[in-house]
């Protein structure tokens, strides 16, 4: 049986797909500076100068990577059927719980995130719009959860929780990037359910 030929679309679409985990890999391992294309190319299986002619530039491929490295953690994670199918403080609970999770493993995605958000407000401003934009999304959607779905105590603010939630958790990831053995997630995530238990109490 005669194997069918892939179309040039799905060849673009395939040789973009090893590019960007193989992107996601490197900055990930060694942070944004280190990325090159060339070597972004040689990991993927490709010539540097096929990465120059998809993206343009260096920064052009980190634009790139930032916009899919915020796709693939909502589609992955925030918008995943275990947590869509909660709401209110238990979803903010089970969300924590599956973050925590993911750095624990060292999720290349998360730690890749991570380094570029940390490079969005250093040496890279350019990529600052993606996650300012992520940011916002992510604050609003918590806080509008909280409304709908909890009977929230007076003077409860739910954008305000919002900031404070997603605080602890991103100081909880820097803190274990800095010194993994010598800091105690279960601890961590024990205080972030006692905070989101403790935030309904009149």
């Amino acid at each position: 049986m005669t194997q069918r030929r892939r179309t040039q679309a799905e060849r673009i679409a395939i040789s973009d797909d090893a590019m960007f985990k193989a992107a996601i890999s490197i900055i990930a391992q060694e942070g944004p500076n280190k990325m090159t294309l060339a070597n972004v190319g040689k990991t993927a299986g490709y010539t540097g100068g096929l990465v120059s002619y998809r993206f343009g530039s260096k920064i052009g491929l980190l634009k790139e990577v930032s916009e899919r490295i915020v796709t693939l953690w909502t589609d992955r994670v925030i918008d995943s059927p275990k947590i869509q199918k909660l709401s209110g403080m238990d979803g903010l609970k089970t969300l924590a719980d599956e973050y925590l999770k993911n750095l624990k493993k060292g999720s290349e995605l998360m730690i890749a995130m991570h380094r570029l958000m940390n490079a969005s407000y250093g040496n890279c401003p350019e990529l600052r719009p993606y996650f300012e934009d992520y940011d916002q999304t992510l604050r609003l959607k918590l806080a509008e959860d909280l409304k709908e779905n909890e009977k929230l105590p007076p003077g409860f603010d739910a954008n305000a929780f919002a900031i404070l939630y997603m605080a602890s958790l991103r100081g909880i990831a820097q803190q274990f990037f800095v010194s993994q053995s010598k800091f105690d997630l279960k601890t961590a995530k024990a205080a972030v359910w006692k905070m989101c238990d403790d935030a309904l109490k009149p």
